[in-house]
């Protein structure tokens, strides 16, 4: 996930920003998840069961219904709402982010 920010953050910043500011969010939360091989296998199998799902995004979202620790998976991006039983949370929706602990922006 931290790559992927990086990656994305690199097309509209340059690459050192996009560097530094996915170091700060490796350090904030810190420890972070590893995708093993079942869910590479779930991300699969829902690649190709959801048209609009790219392949690293179906790994991502495998990887919190796979896990025992992570719950939600916050992104912006509204196509992982096709995943049954994912707990999706938007960043730029306040009740999301007071549901999860971090409201309070201003």
């Amino acid at each position: 996930m931290i790559q992927e920010f990086a990656h994305v953050r690199s097309r509209r910043r340059s690459r050192v920003d996009a560097a530094a500011l996915a170091r700060g969010y490796a350090d904030l939360l810190a420890p972070l998840h590893s995708v093993d091989d079942g869910d590479l296998q779930t991300g699969l199998d829902l690649f190709v069961a959801h048209e609009g799902l790219g392949a690293f995004d179906a790994v991502l979202a495998a990887a919190v219904l796979g896990s025992d620790h992570l719950r939600t998976l916050v992104s912006a991006d509204q196509t992982f709402g096709v995943v049954d039983g994912l707990d999706l949370a938007d960043p730029a929706r306040a009740a999301d982010l007071d549901r999860l602990g971090v409201g309070g922006r201003g």
